[in-house]
């Protein structure tokens, strides 16, 4: 969409597709421009403490770049997805992701696009907003094609990252899912079950989930049973509710908020909650994520002392754990991160203060000392003494 003014002139604000006029004739950096900006990126997320992430999106150039990284040193794990509105996803389906870690990087999701954000009015809702009668959002993506090229990519192997940010949206994700499930098409592969059980993880099967809701962010309080009779993992974001809380009341209104960012309820329903940044969206920083999950409290100091909605809040090791063991389930990689546990991989990060006892405030003053991938310092903060070099059984 354009945004216009009350005259029919354009203002220059571009939602969601429409931003590909501008896209389009920007010049694509070429591979050293492009592994010489993940090679940075890498650093900034060791020195706030992420050992790994999921990208969320890459096209075949950027495809390119990360394996060849692989063989090198990208700095932190990734976990990627392929943009299902690539040109070239009908090659990458054909290939199939990736059977194994390639040293730093594994392709394994195809990522799809189903409705736009929440804040430019592009989420798509079963009603109209609030603050804009006559609007629904929109979507980006075609329900046909979306089911069918979804269909093809858990064929292929590929496991589904499906962006949904209204409750419209939201509903499409599921009933594309719900489809699938009823198909027999809903298999997930095993693997190895947790050393332990993770009571603040939840109930987790030694399965692999195939299909993962990106957001997750407005659901009709009648679908949230959905996400968990489908197995349907809610990737949901703790930031998203403290940026949204000044203006989130105005597009929905009181009733829809009872299915807006409601980590406790998927929570208790015994959904699994894969928590993460959205960065660039939101600030890569995981103690704004930490602190947003256990107190719903932003970071200005007129956001509301108990918390908004404050019984969606997650225990502080619920919270930890959807930062954690999580997202190494969802990838499939419980088995070797995750948890510190003998005999899976190393990965961990040393705070100075400790995260699920300090004061809930202290949480965004914490300071990293140490950031290590298998067994070994990738960052250490300045002044603090090195540790011992692993040894080479860990």
């Amino acid at each position: 969409r354009l945004v216009r003014d009350a005259a029919g002139n354009p203002t220059g604000v571009l939602i969601d597709n429409a931003e590909r006029l501008v896209e389009d004739v920007i010049p694509e950096p070429d591979a050293a421009s492009k592994a010489a900006a993940i090679r940075r990126a890498a650093d900034t997320l060791l020195r706030a403490g992420l050992t790994g992430v999921h990208d969320m999106g890459m096209d075949a150039a950027d495809l390119a770049v990360y394996r060849e990284l692989a063989h090198e040193d990208l700095g932190v794990r990734v976990y990627a997805a392929y943009s299902a509105t690539d040109p070239r996803l009908d090659e990458v389906l054909a290939a199939g992701p990736d059977p194994a870690w390639m040293n730093w990087f594994r392709l394994g999701m195809v990522k799809f696009y189903l409705d736009g954000a929440l804040g430019s009015r592009g989420a798509a809702l079963l009603a109209d907003y609030s603050d804009d009668p006559g609007n629904r959002g929109l979507l980006v993506t075609d329900p046909a094609t979306f089911h069918r090229v979804v269909r093809r990519a858990l064929a292929a192997g590929f496991q589904a990252a499906v962006h949904a940010i209204g409750d419209r949206g939201n509903r499409l994700a599921l009933d594309g899912w719900d489809e699938v499930v009823g198909e027999g098409g809903a298999a997930a592969a095993p693997v190895s079950a947790p050393a332990a059980p993770l009571s603040a993880l939840g109930a987790v099967p030694a399965t692999v989930p195939r299909y993962r809701v990106e957001h997750a962010q407005v659901v009709a309080v009648e679908d949230l049973d959905r996400f968990a009779s489908l197995g349907a993992v809610a990737s949901m974001q703790p930031t998203h509710c403290t940026s949204d809380m000044p203006w989130a009341p105005l597009r929905l209104g009181e009733a829809r908020l009872r299915g807006a960012y409601a980590w406790r309820s998927m929570r208790d329903r015994g959904v699994i909650l894969a928590a993460g940044s959205d960065f660039p969206v939101e600030s890569h920083d995981p103690r704004y994520g930490l602190y947003a999950a256990v107190t719903r409290r932003g970071l200005a100091e007129d956001d509301p002392v108990g918390g908004w909605s404050p019984e969606e809040r997650l225990a502080r090791e619920e919270a930890l754990a959807t930062f954690t063991a999580a997202p190494a389930y969802v990838s499939g990689d419980l088995h070797r991160f995750g948890t510190l546990t003998p005999g899976k991989a190393a990965d961990l990060t040393v705070f100075d203060v400790n995260l699920v006892t300090c004061d809930p405030e202290r949480i965004l003053e914490a300071e990293v000392l140490y950031t290590v991938i298998d067994g070994v310092v990738r960052w250490r903060a300045p002044g603090t003494p090195a540790l011992p070099e692993p040894a080479e059984a860990r």
